[in-house]
């Protein structure tokens, strides 16, 4: 079976438009960014896996993913945002088949941090 938040994030490094703002700050089962972590630092990406099952075939995982975009700034944090929107919505590939958005990135503040941050759903088939 796939080690699917292996593969998730081997698939967002390969991102170009993602990781020119992130470099490697992209964490995956996690809602926050790792200790240390300050968004001077630059953009960070949180990815949470929520739900999964298998489709009929038993091949493909069918996943829902949400992807928090964290940044210095509220404009940074929606740059990121759309940049995984490109690169991610509607888009093929191997292991990661396919993704969806599953609605618009919404802004906001982290609890207990107050930094500037974007939520949004994704909904992917990831081979089994």
């Amino acid at each position: 079976m796939t080690d699917l938040p292996l593969a998730i994030r081997t698939h967002l490094l390969m991102l170009a438009g993602v990781t020119t703002l992130t470099g490697q700050r992209i964490s995956l089962e996690t809602e926050t960014p790792p200790a240390g972590y300050a968004p001077s630092d630059g953009a960070c990406l949180c990815v949470t896996l929520d739900e999964g099952a298998l489709d009929e075939t038993g091949a493909y995982w069918e996943v829902t993913l949400t992807c928090r975009c964290y940044a210095a700034s509220v404009v940074a944090a929606r740059a990121l945002y759309r940049a995984l929107h490109d690169a991610l919505h509607n888009q093929w590939g191997t292991t990661v088949r396919h993704v969806l958005a599953a609605g618009v990135g919404v802004t906001g503040r982290a609890p207990g941090t107050g930094w500037p941050v974007v939520v949004g759903r994704f909904e992917g088939v990831i081979q089994a």
